[in-house]
């Protein structure tokens, strides 16, 4: 195998990083009228980076195979709150109007997606730092990408003197990854997002590592 490289995110990486983060996300096709569903990931992965202070990808040959968007407190200042939370409320305006593929309920869609933010913050500790976004390509799982990656935010946020890192995540994703990285579960709760997507019942969780 190659070696693996790192690198700071770039705008450009944006389609292919959607393209593979619409593998592990590929129930949001039930929500969609058409089969946009790397069109949505875009909107998704938007809002992830404007959310983060450090963004990195992982890289075979020049392929990206993963992708961890972070947030550290010390690095948020005033004016990247403002912008950032314009930015999202722009890319949101977009999702509602079609532009990241024609959903099925639109409204409703952008409403569970923020009872769902709102529930995460409302169950989650006071921490310094945040695991906001992450993804490893499908094809190359079981490789340590993930553990690298991971261990890269994790040197970061040490050398910050962070002291508790949250990160969100639920029954379809690898959350016992967070566990064996030594994360520990702080709440579940019915995810409302997710529950509109599955069309069943789907539990969120919230994970703590503490330094």
């Amino acid at each position: 195998m190659d070696a693996i490289t790192f690198r700071k995110y770039q705008m450009k990486d944006l389609a292919y990083c959607a393209k593979f983060a619409a593998q592990a996300w590929s129930m949001l096709s039930n929500v969609l009228l058409t089969n946009d569903i790397n069109k949505l990931m875009r909107a998704y992965i938007k809002l992830g980076y404007y959310g983060a202070t450090w963004h990195q990808v992982a890289t075979i040959s020049g392929e990206i195979v993963g992708f961890l968007f972070g947030r550290i407190e010390k690095d948020v200042s005033l004016l990247k709150t403002i912008t950032s939370s314009l930015s999202s409320l722009f890319v949101l305006l977009k999702v509602l109007l079609g532009r990241y593929g024609r959903l099925k309920q639109p409204v409703l869609f952008i409403k569970k997606y923020l009872e769902t933010e709102s529930l995460v913050q409302a169950n989650s500790p006071k921490t310094d730092a945040e695991i906001v976004l992450f993804a490893v390509s499908s094809k190359h799982q079981g490789m340590g990408l993930g553990r690298a990656l991971m261990h890269r935010f994790l040197t970061t946020a040490r050398k910050l003197q962070v002291r508790k890192i949250k990160v969100y995540t639920d029954p379809l994703s690898n959350w016992k990854f967070y566990e064996i990285m030594g994360f520990q579960k702080h709440a579940s709760f019915t995810d409302t997002f997710n529950s509109h997507i599955e069309r069943k019942n789907s539990e969120g969780y919230v994970y703590v590592y503490h330094f």
